[in-house]
């Protein structure tokens, strides 16, 4: 008879414990648009694509500058390729870690304090986008996610590498074409934890000609797909999920020039913005205020950014600059005002009041501007960091876009590139142990942790200078009037 009020005080113990995990669960992404410390949900961290985090541990762990290195390839550079993919940053029991695919085929997760490699998985193909880190509250488990040109999804336990599951989102055979597959991002399907992949395959061979663009929704517990939405023949961008008052939407660009707002639990398109050229960004989402309405930031090589309603699509506003955009748009809150900050092949970052478009600041570079920004959101100057075809990061106040610092990293592994075909890595920040940290996984093959007092410093940035173009012209010109001279006589 003893052993009843044992049995019930277990009984109600698990029931609390289940509710209150379930009551946790219910606070952060996906099931909230608040993402939880510790994770990185989507590709630039949020819908207003930020990209920076707080990776504060207890105890603290140690801190320092580091970069990692890989292994050139014979191989030349194709469209889309990149060399590293850009960063995730999260906690895995309670250690700053940075995750980061690269053209090698695998993915590292590293040590975000010191970059010690803590394990790689390897895939059939080389990982473009970046991937996803994610504490289950339900279950407790930490999961990395990545996508790879093999055109499968992967979902990994965090602590060990192994994987959990793997998913074929198209189908494969030996052929003369390849696949590229967005970033995943961490969504609710009918209310359960989902994973938004963009995909793109292609065949050149003669007996199959074929180009393919899709996203699909894969469970982000066991991996099944829970539905497809099939799109026009161009290859398509990372995603953002975001919950608005009419339910969970995704929104998603390709390269076919639109952008489309997709109904997250089935998939139907609702509507679509459509741009002259193609679209390489991935959007950004804003809400203005607690229950104002949501907006959609898009920018496209035609060289406009577009303010959308994010209900209907409708061009709320739209900004001319003077190039290709290629990197996404992010917004900010500083000093009591909402900026989306962006950049382009004009060689210029910009910020423009939210709301209204205003141009309210813009900063030159030396290069076309590809990257995405990063920000670090101190209190007495918040600054934007951005990656350019100078090959510097450039760090700049987000408040009036004076330029403070650059940051020399090196010159792409390949020669010859198209410029505006791929989306290189951007960088991020997080604060790591009391100490902000940049992260930059650059073309020139090295994976960078820059402390941010080192690059204000500028150390490792030597002086640009055009001197090997000039030199390299003048011995040209020295040639051609000596053969000039010698073919008069």
């Amino acid at each position: 008879m003893r052993a009843k009020p044992t049995v019930f005080l277990t009984t109600l113990a698990l029931l609390l414990f289940g509710s209150l995990a379930e009551l946790q669960a219910q606070t952060c992404a996906p099931f909230t648009n608040t993402v939880c410390t510790g994770d990185w949900p989507m590709a630039r961290r949020n819908a207003a694509n930020r990209a920076w985090a707080i990776l504060d541990s207890e105890p603290a762990r140690p801190v320092r500058p580091w970069s990692m290195s890989l292994e050139p390839h014979p191989w030349p550079q194709q469209t889309g390729q990149v060399v590293w993919s850009s960063p995730a940053l999260g906690l895995v029991e309670g250690r700053p870690v940075l995750a980061a695919g690269s053209y090698d085929k695998r993915l590292y997760l590293l040590d975000a304090g010191t970059g010690e490699k803590l394990w790689h998985y390897t895939t059939g193909a080389g990982i473009h986008a970046p991937p996803l880190i994610w504490r289950d509250p339900v279950e407790g488990k930490t999961w990395i996610y990545v996508s790879s040109s093999d055109r499968s999804l992967y979902g990994l336990d965090a602590v060990t590498g192994e994987r959990r599951f793997s998913r074929s989102l198209e189908g494969y055979m030996p052929t003369l074409g390849g696949a590229r597959l967005s970033a995943p991002c961490l969504g609710l399907v009918n209310k359960e934890p989902a994973l938004l992949v963009g995909h793109w395959v292609w065949d050149k061979s003669f007996a199959n000609q074929k180009q393919q663009g899709a996203m699909s929704a894969v469970s982000a517990r066991s991996g099944a797909v829970l539905w497809r939405s099939d799109f026009l023949d161009h290859r398509v961008g990372d995603p953002v999920f975001v919950h608005t008052e009419a339910g969970g939407r995704v929104f998603v660009a390709s390269e076919d020039g639109n952008l489309r707002c997709l109904d997250a639990d089935t998939g139907r398109v609702l509507w679509t913005h459509r741009e002259t050229e193609r679209i390489m960004a991935a959007p950004a989402l804003w809400q203005d205020g607690p229950r104002g309405p949501w907006r959609v930031y898009v920018s496209s090589h035609f060289g406009k950014l577009r303010c959308l309603d994010a209900k209907d699509g409708r061009v709320l506003w739209a900004y001319k600059s003077g190039n290709w955009l290629t990197g996404a748009a992010a917004v900010l809150e500083v000093e009591g005002r909402t900026l989306v900050v962006f950049g382009g092949y004009d060689q210029k970052m910009v910020g423009l009041d939210a709301r209204s478009g205003k141009r309210l600041w813009s900063h030159a570079a030396l290069g076309p501007v590809y990257s995405a920004p990063s920000f670090i959101p101190r209190e007495f100057d918040p600054l934007a960091i951005f990656a350019g075809w100078d090959h510097q990061l450039h760090g700049m106040s987000a408040e009036d876009g004076t330029g403070l610092w650059t940051f020399y990293t090196g010159e792409p592994l390949w020669s010859g590139l198209v410029l505006g075909d791929s989306n290189w890595a951007s960088p991020v920040a997080a604060r790591v142990s009391g100490r902000w940290m940049i992260y930059h996984g650059s073309y020139d093959g090295k994976l960078y942790a820059i402390a941010l007092s080192q690059a204000a410093l500028g150390e490792g940035s030597p002086p640009w200078s055009h001197f090997r173009f000039w030199l390299t012209m003048s011995l040209a010109l020295l040639a051609v009037a000596f053969l000039a001279r010698r073919l008069s006589k």
